[in-house]
């Protein structure tokens, strides 16, 4: 069984589910209908394991960095990002993972482009059958 858990909470105008659960089978039947969403939506989305290493991108994170998303699985934030905001951004997502709680910041990115930009970036746990968080999801909502 797969568990998204996060806070029933208002998220730009949406209600984020309080869990959402979800055996091997459904999450691969389930897979089309996320992809179409997720690379629907104008908010840039990735989702990282407990390596921290990316293990899904979606089609507006990728454009926004200037990279194929198969590029970027498997790698970290050191592939997209200059390594002091790399570094920053670790340190970010590891307190995520300790604390088990969702952070929500304004952050100056550069851009694919060579822009840096005004981000409001979401860090929320993603927790296994266990509890245990197992991996980030990350959102990056243009503010600038």
């Amino acid at each position: 069984m797969f568990f998204l858990a996060v806070k029933k909470e208002k998220y730009r105008g949406f209600f984020v589910s309080d869990l959402i659960k979800m055996n091997l089978h459904e999450l691969i039947n389930n897979e089309a209908i996320f992809q179409i969403f997720a690379d629907n939506i104008k908010l840039s989305v990735a989702i990282k394991n407990d390596n921290l290493e990316f293990i899904y991108t979606n089609k507006a994170f990728c454009e926004l960095f200037g990279k194929d998303g198969n590029d970027l699985i498997g790698k970290d934030d050191s592939c997209i990002l200059p390594q002091e905001i790399a570094k920053q951004s670790r340190i970010r997502e590891q307190e995520t993972f300790v604390t088990g709680k969702k952070s929500q910041l304004i952050e100056h990115i550069p851009t694919g482009d060579g822009q840096i930009r005004n981000f409001e970036v979401s860090r929320i746990p993603i927790a296994n059958h266990k509890g245990n968080i197992a991996g980030i999801l990350i959102i990056l909502s243009d503010s600038s």
